[in-house]
């Protein structure tokens, strides 16, 4: 990775234009609408390939074009993109909340310590979901669950940790939300933590689970996502590294981007 830092800073020093930068990102390869509605087999963040929908394609394709850089992307399982980004295979990754844990193996946008949420990417809910008519074992402080019962969460989601820190069982063996959903559904598992807006994207595609399955009150959690970086790319950058972070925030209040934000909403 020294190269690709190297050649960073003889760009500046030279004056070349910041348009010939690349960012290599990493995206989860399971849809999660309306963030990601299908994948694409495509390299460039440029393209206008028909399957390259969803909010987190529209947030890329902006940020792209107020970096004036090139993007490239690779779609991997989520654990997979983690593992690489450590080990900087790929400079970014979308869409990661902060864990303590975390901290020394990717970059963040920090101040004072902790990280800046004014510089997240987005903020999502996660909330308890049961099957219609059951009672939850959540009441807003403390669980009431029965000894060896497992929530479903994804693999991969910062959720689990919470959970087990607070001495509950998790079964993250399931790939995705709908995974999950389905899972609950089927009565496999007796209740699911999982973030609010990927359930209501998912109830899009399985209207019929809307009946079925409840919502408990009050939120598990709100938690921020950010755009995270590689140590090898920020560590060796750190000006373009603030640059990603503060334009991401800038997108992010767009009207161009609320727009967006508000047309899937309404689909719902």
């Amino acid at each position: 990775m020294l190269w690709r830092a190297s050649l960073v800073v003889l760009m500046l020093a030279f004056g070349v234009p910041a348009q010939a930068l690349t960012l290599r990102w990493c995206l989860n390869e399971v849809a999660s609408p309306p963030w990601r509605l299908g994948a694409n087999d495509r390299p460039r963040l440029g393209d206008k390939g028909p399957t390259a929908r969803g909010l987190e394609y529209d947030f890329l394709r902006l940020l792209a074009q107020r970096l004036g850089w090139e993007f490239e992307w690779v779609q991997r399982p989520w654990r997979r993109c983690l593992l690489e980004l450590q080990r900087g295979e790929h400079d970014a990754l979308m869409g990661m909340s902060y864990l303590p844990e975390r901290e020394a193996l990717y970059r963040y946008p920090m101040r004072d310590g902790q990280p800046n949420e004014s510089l997240a990417y987005h903020t999502f809910g996660y909330a308890l979901y049961l099957r219609t008519g059951q009672r939850s074992p959540w009441d807003g402080q403390r669980w009431s669950l029965a000894p060896g019962v497992a929530l479903a969460v994804p693999q991969g989601y910062s959720i689990a940790a919470v959970l087990r820190q607070q001495q509950v069982a998790v079964d993250d063996s399931h790939r995705s939300t709908e995974d999950a959903l389905a899972a609950l559904v089927d009565g496999r598992v007796l209740a699911a933590a999982l973030p609010v807006e990927e359930v209501e994207g998912v109830f899009v595609r399985q209207p019929s689970w809307r009946a079925q399955l409840q919502r408990a009150e009050p939120l598990l959690q709100k938690r921020a996502y950010f755009i995270v970086l590689s140590p090898a790319f920020a560590d060796s950058n750190p000006e373009l590294a603030q640059r990603v972070w503060r334009e991401s925030a800038a997108v992010r209040q767009s009207p161009v981007f609320l727009k967006a934000l508000a047309a899937q909403r309404s689909e719902r």
